[in-house]
């Protein structure tokens, strides 16, 4: 064995328990993976510094993360999360379990590096960012109605509408929220309006009921040109800042039921 066997680096006892715990623990790989990756029959053989080694396995890992994309099951464990970044684009996105350590951490700087890309190509295309909505599936329905424009103001705004408390209630005082856009979902086959604000992993609160019960407690949207099909729309998304008052519900006090809807 020459001095030059003797020194390396997988013979140092650190070095070496460090290598096998990451390629091992956290990439999940093989020992034959592992000489797979480094084109060798023993670490002994490979001729690269720790640096370039790890490197290589990444390198071999990345390529097994795919493969086992197409392969695996869907995993039941799945957590999202929904946000607006620095650049202005919203995302929601969903990461699923599974995966060892080391490959997952591999698969979000896939999706981290393919996020940048589409934010560069988003400034490249229309001089800054702008807010990009999820692909919805295809439905055969028409494409949801733009949002009108709104009315030139003159003068101070008025007051939003007072919600009476209910009779069912015992006169419970009403509550408001503060919401940032509107989005059109059905949970159970029926239009369900969503209000949110940015940011939150659920709408702060919903409504049922369709969008021309839902405009006879928003007057100011109706005078707005807002209808009941933007409402009734599913898919539709839009970026519309309002104050909900909300109360119990006499049916549930879990519940919140809107009584009013203004613009802010």
């Amino acid at each position: 064995m020459t001095e030059e066997q003797k020194s390396h680096w997988i013979e140092d006892e650190h070095t070496r328990r460090r290598f096998w715990a990451y390629v091992r623990g956290d990439l999940g790989l093989s020992k034959d993976e592992v000489h797979a990756a480094l084109a060798v029959a023993s670490v002994k053989d490979y001729t690269g510094t720790p640096a370039e080694a790890k490197a290589d396995v990444d390198k071999f890992a990345i390529i097994k993360l795919g493969d086992l994309a197409q392969r695996l099951p869907e995993s039941p464990v799945l957590a999202w999360t929904e946000f607006t970044s620095r650049a202005g684009l919203r995302w929601t996105v969903s990461v699923r379990g599974g995966l060892p350590a080391g490959l997952a951490a591999l698969g979000l700087q896939q999706l981290e590096a393919q996020m940048d890309a589409v934010e560069a190509l988003a400034q490249r295309r229309n001089g800054s960012a702008e807010r990009t909505q999820q692909p919805q599936p295809a439905t055969g329905a028409p494409p949801p109605p733009e949002p009108p424009t709104p009315p030139a103001q003159s003068g101070a705004p008025s007051p939003p509408p007072q919600a009476q408390a209910p009779g069912g209630n015992g006169g419970e005082e009403t509550k408001t929220l503060m919401t940032e856009f509107v989005k059109v979902t059905a949970p159970k086959g029926k239009p369900v309006i969503e209000f949110w604000r940015p940011n939150r992993q659920y709408p702060e609160i919903t409504y049922g009921l369709g969008g021309a019960r839902f405009l006879e407690l928003a007057p100011a949207l109706a005078q707005a040109n807002w209808t009941p099909e933007h409402f009734d729309t599913v898919g539709a998304e839009y970026q519309i800042p309002l104050m909900i008052t909300w109360e119990p519900s006499p049916k549930n006090p879990k519940w919140k039921d809107i009584t009013a809807a203004s613009m802010r």
